[in-house]
C-alpha cells in the first residue's frame, strides 16, 4: 500500500506509525506503574479491612453468645390514684 503514495505521504505514514508506537509504549508503562500503584493501595488498605473485620466478628460473636431473655412483665401497682396539683400564688414580699 505505501509503495502506491508519494515519497512524501509515505514519510508522514511511517512519523504515524513510529508515533502511534511511542504512545502506545507509554500508556503500557503508565498502566504498569498503575497496576503497581493499585498493587501498594491494597497492599496498605489490607490490614485495615482486617482489623474492622475482625472487631465487627467480635462484636457479632459476643452479642450472639448472649443468653435470650425474655423482659419481664411490666407489673401493675394497686392502689394509685391520680390528682392535680394548683399552682401556688406568688408570694408578695
Amino acid at each position: 500500500m505505501l509503495r502506491y503514495l508519494s515519497w512524501k505521504r509515505q514519510i508522514d505514514v511511517h512519523i504515524y506509525i513510529y508515533m502511534l508506537k511511542n504512545v502506545i509504549k507509554q500508556s503500557c508503562t503508565q498502566y504498569v506503574a498503575m497496576r503497581k500503584r493499585k498493587r501498594i493501595y491494597v497492599l496498605l488498605a489490607m490490614p485495615v479491612a482486617v482489623f474492622l473485620w475482625l472487631i465487627g466478628w467480635s462484636l457479632y460473636w459476643i452479642g450472639a453468645r448472649k443468653e435470650k431473655s425474655k423482659p419481664e412483665p411490666v407489673k401493675r401497682k394497686e392502689n394509685v390514684t391520680l390528682g392535680m396539683l394548683l399552682p401556688e400564688d406568688k408570694i408578695k414580699a
